[in-house]
């Protein structure tokens, strides 16, 4: 069901933007898929599973306590991304997948519309693999199971706890880096706005809203349990992977680098700096390029 619901709502996603040839829609419809994904998991949950299972335990909370945790997410950061992106009127990611003038169809370098579908079908598989704890979760034979199970009906509560701290720290995290980034970038007398941001949080680590993004997936891993089975743990990991290794991290300091390497202040900024973790104290060298080193977080 979750799959079904992500795909159909991004190849909806796909269908505007063939039809508008516009790409503004394209974060808004990508986070909204998280929420709707997580509504119908729990409402499969606590409606059309909760027929076919024995009433004598009460409707569980935590499906509940999952769909509200996605949905402040997704409806956090799509109205950002999408404010942002009303402001700028541009998206790298996908106008290269959008027909240049001249080019014929399944042609040239967009081999259009082929890869603007693709880029909609990642974004479908990107949603459904970190909602895989949701999912899970939604799965009332796991409650079933967990009233016999002594061990995971102890660590359930811990877990609750433990995810919700979590998730709170990682929303501020977030919430409070794009906030000070937005205000750096827009704020017309600040006359440094057209170089990167280091005030705030973004004194002390380059990508600190990476940071809390890492530490909001982890903690809905957390929620999730014991209930969702441990190998769901891939969608805190595929979230750290993603933006560590490939479309995050990578894509934003080669950005720079490439635009700011000459800035006198640059190096000095790369070099005092944490990569992910916002916190005081002098991380690496500057030897070390970019902070791509190992060491790094």
């Amino acid at each position: 069901l979750a799959f079904l619901v992500t795909m159909s709502w991004n190849m909806l996603g796909f269908l505007i933007s063939t039809t508008t040839k516009s790409y503004a829609i394209t974060d808004l419809m990508g986070t909204s898929a998280f929420t709707l994904s997580a509504l119908a998991t729990m409402h499969s949950a606590l409606n059309t599973q909760w027929n076919t299972v024995s009433r004598s335990w009460a409707k569980p909370m935590r499906p509940k306590l999952l769909a509200l945790a996605v949905g402040l997410w997704a409806t956090r950061l799509g109205s950002y991304l999408s404010i942002r992106m009303s402001k700028i009127q541009s998206d790298k990611r996908i106008s290269k997948h959008f027909r240049k003038p001249g080019e014929v169809w399944l042609c040239g370098d967009s081999c259009y519309p082929f890869n603007l579908m693709a880029y909609w079908i990642r974004q479908a598989l990107w949603g459904w693999i970190c909602l895989l704890p949701v999912t899970m979760a939604a799965d009332l034979k796991g409650y079933k199971n967990l009233k016999g199970d002594t061990l995971a009906a102890a660590i359930a509560p811990m877990t609750l706890i433990a995810g919700g701290v979590g998730y709170t720290l990682g929303m501020g995290i977030e919430c409070i880096a794009d906030a000070q980034k937005y205000g750096f970038k827009t704020d017309k007398s600040n006359t440094v706005r057209w170089r990167w941001c280091d005030k705030g949080l973004w004194s002390l680590a380059r990508h600190p809203n990476y940071f809390g993004e890492m530490i909001i997936w982890a903690s809905i891993f957390l929620l999730a349990l014991p209930v969702a089975p441990l190998w769901t743990m891939i969608s805190p990991i595929f979230v750290w992977y993603l933006l560590r290794h490939k479309t995050g991290v990578p894509v934003l300091e080669a950005d720079m680098e490439k635009k700011y390497w000459s800035h006198p202040d640059f190096e000095n900024y790369m070099s005092r700096t944490r990569l992910l973790v916002p916190f005081p104290g002098k991380q690496q060298s500057s030897k070390s390029h970019f902070g791509m080193n190992g060491d790094a977080v």
